[in-house]
């Protein structure tokens, strides 16, 4: 019997041994074929050294950088103009946020032909300057009216209805015979003027325009 036993079990070995070779073959052909993947991946795969990563900015200098760009960043600037009684009455840039007193500073303050209670009452110090803006500061004795048209207190009795060349507005000097828009430009552009005769020194007006208008106007 056991005879028989073994060399049945002989049989059916001989019959299975050719397909577990099979098999054996085949996972030794897909194992080869997985190893050769994986090294291939490893080696396409890009390297970081610690160096590389040290090269990053850390997260405080990224701050400080941005700090520092903001700080850079340009301020707008305006440009304001002051006449009448001050030591360097003219045109001067400043600041956005700038305020009127800074440039009263920057002309260098009142004379002493200013009138200081008109910039005390009048004057609005801490108001913050408008572009283009233009402040006029007059003599002693001179009152300046919302029109731009002055009386003199010296003489109460007596008024003025005429044009003032350091005060009025470009509408008012419209209102002058032979003066247009951009000659009234021109007019406020050159003040202040110590004199009626000084207009001569704007371009456009000469001595006949002079003559015309010389009766209605005044400094």
């Amino acid at each position: 019997m056991v005879e028989r036993i073994k060399e049945k079990f002989s049989q059916i070995w001989g019959n299975i041994t050719p397909i577990v070779l099979l098999i054996l073959v085949i996972l030794l052909l897909i194992s080869g074929k997985l190893l050769s993947e994986l090294n291939s991946l490893e080696k396409t795969r890009p390297e970081y050294p610690l160096t590389a990563l040290a090269s990053y900015p850390s997260l405080s200098e990224v701050l400080d950088n941005d700090n520092s760009l903001l700080a850079e960043a340009p301020t707008s600037k305006i440009i304001a103009s002051i006449t009448g009684e001050v030591k360097n009455p003219g045109v001067y840039e400043f600041d956005d946020g700038a305020l009127i007193n800074d440039l009263l500073v920057s002309a260098g303050g009142l004379n002493k032909n200013a009138d200081g209670n008109y910039v005390s009452q009048k004057i609005v110090l801490a108001k913050k300057l408008q572009p283009n803006e233009q402040i006029y500061i007059p003599p002693v004795g001179v009152v300046v009216s919302s029109g731009g048209l002055t009386s003199d207190t010296t003489n109460p009795g007596s008024t003025s209805t005429k044009i003032n060349l350091n005060t009025a507005t470009s509408e008012q000097l419209q209102t002058l015979s032979g003066i247009g828009p951009a000659t009234a430009e021109k007019i406020i552009a050159a003040r202040p003027y110590s004199k009626i005769e000084d207009i001569l020194n704007v371009s456009g007006i000469g001595e006949a325009t002079l003559a015309k208008i010389k009766d209605n106007v005044e400094i």
